[in-house]
Order: structure tokens, then C-alpha cells, then sequence
């Protein structure tokens, strides 16, 4: 069962992702560059989450994406477990309103900004891969499970501090 990333308290650590009960391989695409961010992102120069839960990697960046701001995630996700509850897949930003946050909400891919969500209506199955993506441009936001759009709206653009 996927448990809570737990997260360090220090400067500029603005994204994670979790391994071990749900797989998760993740890329990030902001439409503006940010300084020392390799294009093809990937876990290296990172650090482990405590329990092996997560990583969480710094960006370097004062604003990583202002609000507003047209970005996109996306991420393969294979769920062991039906579960409920919220389970963060990734987080820019402390968690929070003032985070950007892709999640499972029981079970539905969910987008969640400037305490706002957005949710898919199915559940992505267990024990089978999925790929996840979100797409923002302003204060629209599109979720998409294996390439269809299952969710599309409004949505508060929050800045995102790193």
C-alpha cells in the first residue's frame, strides 16, 4: 500500500516522486527553461526520501514556473493497491494551496492547485501500468490517462516557489 511521500524541510526541494509499491518514471516540461535542468529530467542528483518512499530533487530555480504559466507533467504509474484517499505522484511546491500537485484521489488521476482539483471520474486500475499526463495553459488545466482526456477546467494558477 502507497503510504505518504514524507518530505525534508529545506530550501528549494520543490519536486518528488514515490517508487517501491507503485512504480512511477517521471518527466517535467515547463515552457520556459530553467537554468541547470537537464532536457531529459530523470531521477539522478537526487535525494532518497527517508524509508525509501520518494526522491525529491532541487531544481535551482527562485520561480520555477510563475502562475499562469503554461507547463505540462507526465508519468507512468502502476498502482499495487485499489486505496483511498490522496496519494501525491508529484509535487512542485510545498504541500499545500500553494502547491502543484499530480495525485491519485481514490483511485483518479487528479490535478491540484491553489486548493482546487481537478479529478478524472475512473479509477486507474490496479496492478496495470498507465501512463498520466497533465496539461496547463493559464488557468486551464486537461488530465489525460494512457492518452485520452479524461478531466478538462478551470483551475487556480498558483505561483510555484522553489
Amino acid at each position: 500500500m502507497l503510504g505518504p511521500a514524507r518530505r525534508r524541510r529545506t530550501g528549494g526541494r520543490i519536486m518528488r516522486w514515490l517508487h517501491g509499491a507503485a512504480s512511477l518514471v517521471l518527466a517535467f516540461a515547463a515552457s520556459q527553461a530553467v537554468a541547470g535542468v537537464p532536457e531529459q529530467g530523470g531521477p539522478y542528483n537526487v535525494n532518497v526520501l527517508a524509508g525509501g518512499v520518494g526522491v525529491e530533487r532541487d531544481l535551482n530555480a527562485p520561480a520555477l514556473v510563475a502562475a499562469g504559466s503554461s507547463f505540462s507533467f507526465s508519468a507512468w504509474v502502476r498502482p499495487e493497491l485499489a486505496q483511498d484517499g490522496t496519494v501525491t505522484l508529484l509535487a512542485l511546491g510545498a504541500a499545500g494551496a500553494d502547491c502543484r500537485c499530480l495525485v491519485l484521489t481514490d483511485g483518479r488521476l487528479a490535478y491540484q492547485s491553489g486548493g482546487e482539483t481537478l479529478t478524472s471520474r475512473e479509477r486507474i486500475a490496479p496492478g496495470e501500468w498507465a501512463h498520466v499526463a497533465l496539461s496547463s495553459e493559464g488557468d486551464q488545466a486537461t488530465l489525460y490517462v494512457n492518452g485520452r482526456r479524461v478531466a478538462r477546467g478551470r483551475i487556480a494558477a498558483v505561483a510555484t516557489l522553489a
